[in-house]
């Protein structure tokens, strides 16, 4: 019931769709013969180092990917393989010209040593592991529980590479293993080993070191910020800004490392009109005869409910108050509803009334059999049954026999839960039975046999089918909402009037959008949106995109090429540091005096200590990152006073009260494995990242995906 209202709901929009696919099947061969229609005569996905990425060639990787993933996968999913596809290639490409100068390959020689020996190599252990335990499957294990390189031979002798048709399919998908997730990470940690052995600590960085952790330093001063200045006290000109943008703009804080851009939108939520809910309200009154009537209640509530098997004991306070009291007092098998719950119109069926526990706690042995046939597991649990009701230890037992390796360190214990937190037939076990019993029960897990130790008072409950439906807006809600957002993308298509209209329809910001983002600020299904803002101008106002039960249209309100921003991109960050160079003058200019004290009288300030600060610091406590007064003062001598110093937040003058610079400095006993360590630890990311930098490469994918 819920899908096909779901179908009615949009079926306006379905039929647009429908007809717009007639339109592009008839249309077809002209379009294959003008692709430039969808992408401007590109076939391009991007180019790395001057190798061009076709577009077929990446798909092609990702339908392989895909074709080894377990089911279907949604857009996103998909989304996320391409962008594993993409730095796979570019680090195929920019590392594998590393490779083939240096010479670095790993044999089939190697590989089957790695088979052999590295028995926890992740991967490997992977492939040849239970997807829903993830533990190594048995025949590939060692009593451990690692993976045994033996045994992984002998499959890859017997099955894989034996001569027939049916080693194929094993032959396809162990050498695409073997090569992407093998062989490529065995030349990777080759480099990386070969960068980490070219790496050498010498004596004079491990004196440094010591030193710099040993020298420390107490200093006393005076502090005024540029925050105590108002911005509107300062006069900023266009000459002071192009002159402090011409000497910085090769700074990195200039520089855009890819192209953004930033949008802002205002969305129109479609919202189920009263009438809407009425509709739904009378539909579930229709099945209520019919619910009251029906044999097969779990099937009933499958094929009209939103919630299957939604099948559940009744405690207080699971319905509204006035439903909650009346399906308590009713008989079996009376229907009450349709009502409101939440965002839901539901009819309760009370299937059954029984004096119940709230919460139980019960210990269980599981047995299990790796054949699937569980006639050898059913004599074993009764003999173990039989041989406890006689008097042996249930916990004994279940330390040494139960598969449950979780409980079975706790003698089978499973503490307290609460109703429906097991599985159905474990769950009737424990809250049907009385505290002592033993049960015997079958699950997914295998075999149990339960012991209930305790169980909370008895209550009176009730077990109760629902059919929920929840309430979705109709077509008509659809249509007005998109309506209303077209009204406003037509009779708003400028930026002037977008931003006016706006003002009242709590428009959003979305800054720093950049070319393969998946959502707009986290929303879900905003893939398309960001594709047009890359495609659009400045200034331009989108279509209505339809955003789950929302309209959104968009206006583009800035573009950052990649490189070094223009003055007017970055007109408020140089503006601030304009005026704080401004008022870092007017603040030295009242900071006079020749000890802290005078100039903390000077400005109407107050002395502040600094103690015992060593010259690894990377922030002063009060302070934070001021790098420059950490510098000044381990550049004084003690008792000497400094200049005004311009840091980052303000202006500052100290005094040396004490400094500890040891003559000599000890090497410690493992400075230079950590150092090395240190360093080492940075080959596996560093090289690749300063390679990929220098390299040229052109990301087009969005134009695409």
């Amino acid at each position: 019931m819920a899908a096909i209202g779901s179908i009615r709901q949009h079926s306006g929009l379905l039929i647009g769709i429908i007809g717009s696919a007639m339109l592009l099947f008839v249309l077809g061969g002209a379009l294959e013969s003008t692709s430039a229609f969808f992408s401007g005569g590109n076939n391009v996905v991007g180019e790395i180092n001057g190798k061009k990425v076709s577009y077929q060639d990446f798909e092609l990787r990702v339908a392989k990917l895909e074709a080894n993933s377990n089911g279907s996968l949604s857009e996103e999913q998909r989304q996320q393989l391409r962008e594993q596809v993409w730095s796979d290639m570019v680090k195929e490409e920019i590392l594998g010209n590393e490779y083939d100068a240096l010479g670095l390959s790993v044999t089939d020689e190697e590989l089957v040593n790695i088979i052999k020996n590295d028995n926890n190599n992740p991967t490997l252990r992977q492939y040849f592991s239970d997807p829903q335990t993830g533990q190594v499957v048995a025949s590939y294990a060692n009593p451990d529980g690692s993976l045994n390189g033996a045994a992984v031979i002998t499959y890859l002798q017997q099955v894989v590479y034996a001569d027939g048709e049916n080693s194929a399919e094993a032959r396809t998908s162990w050498e695409s293993f073997r090569e992407n997730y093998l062989r490529k990470p065995a030349v990777d940690a080759k480099y990386a080993a070969l960068i980490s052995k070219s790496v050498f600590t010498t004596d004079v960085e491990m004196e440094r070191s010591q030193l710099d952790q040993n020298s420390r330093i107490s200093f006393s001063y005076v502090s005024s910020f540029y925050n105590d200045i108002p911005n509107e006290s300062i006069e900023v000109s266009d000459a002071d800004l192009k002159e402090y943008y011409n000497a910085h703009k090769n700074e990195s804080s200039f520089e855009q490392a890819e192209k953004n851009s930033s949008m802002t939108f205002v969305s129109f939520d479609v919202i189920a009109s009263p009438e809407d809910k009425e509709v739904l309200a009378a539909e579930l009154a229709d099945l209520k005869k019919s619910f009251e009537n029906s044999k097969e209640d779990t099937l009933y509530i499958n094929e009209n409910a939103d919630t299957p098997f939604n099948v559940k004991w009744h405690t207080q306070g699971l319905f509204p108050p006035t439903q909650d009291t009346s399906i308590i007092n009713e008989e079996v098998g009376t229907v009450v509803g349709p009502f409101l719950n939440g965002q839901k119109f539901e009819l309760v069926k009370v299937l059954r009334k029984s004096m119940r526990p709230d919460s139980a706690m019960a210990s269980h042995i599981l047995l299990q059999s790796q054949t699937g046939d569980l006639t050898a597991v059913k004599a074993q649990i009764d003999s173990l049954k039989a041989a406890i009701e006689g008097g042996a230890d249930f916990a004994e037992l279940a330390t040494e026999l139960s598969s449950d390796q979780g409980s079975a360190t706790k003698g089978g214990d499973l503490g307290w839960f609460t109703e429906g937190q097991m599985v159905p037939a474990f769950n009737d076990a424990c809250f049907e039975g009385k505290v002592g019993d033993l049960s015997v029960v079958t699950t997914q897990f295998g075999m149990h046999l339960i012991k209930i130790t305790d169980q909370t008072e008895l209550k009176s409950k009730v077990l109760v089918g629902i059919v929920d439906n929840t309430i979705e807006p109709s077509q008509k809600s659809y249509e007005l909402a998109y309506n209303e957002a077209s009204t406003f993308a037509i009779t708003n298509s400028t930026a002037e009037s977008f931003s006016e209209a706006s003002a009242n329809l709590n428009a959003i910001e979305a800054p720093n959008l950049r070319p393969n983002d998946m959502t707009v600020m986290g929303r879900p299904n905003t893939r398309e949106v960001v594709r047009w803002v890359f495609e659009a101008d400045l200034g331009d106002v989108s279509m209505v995109f339809e955003i789950g039960n929302q309209f959104m249209v968009a206006l583009v309100t800035e573009i950052r090429e990649k490189g070094i921003l223009p003055l007017e991109m970055v007109r408020e960050q140089v503006r601030q540091s304009v005026l704080n160079e401004k008022k870092a003058k007017l603040l030295m200019a009242k900071m006079t005096g020749t000890t802290v004290e005078e100039v903390a009288s000077a400005i109407g300030g107050s002395v502040q200590p600094a103690k015992d600060i060593t010259f690894s610091s990377f922030s002063i406590p009060g302070l934070g990152n001021e790098q420059k007064l950490l510098g000044n003062a381990f550049g004084l001598d003690a008792n000497e006073t400094s200049e005004a110093i311009e840091g980052e937040r303000g202006v500052y003058v100290l005094r040396v009260d004490a400094k500890n610079i040891p003559a000599e400095t000890p090497v410690a006993e493992g400075t230079r494995q950590g150092l090395m360590a240190a360093f080492s630890s940075r080959a596996n990311y560093e090289p690749f990242n300063a390679l990929k930098n220098n390299a040229d490469i052109t990301d087009n994918r969005y134009s695409f995906f």
